[in-house]
């Protein structure tokens, strides 16, 4: 789906064409371009600790 916000408020949806090779290599990219951090699931679990 494709959704557009017009200037007076309006919303316009309407299907888009999707290229699931395209797609995958843009979460590639997006992915490397992420910095290494720590593990949100592992300072979780460290704060829930007593």
């Amino acid at each position: 789906m494709q959704v557009t916000l017009t200037a007076d408020g309006g919303i316009n949806v309407c299907a888009a064409k999707w290229n699931r090779r395209a797609f995958a290599q843009e979460l590639e990219a997006m992915r490397q371009a992420m910095p290494m951090t720590e593990s949100v699931v592992e300072e979780l679990r460290r704060r829930a600790r007593y």
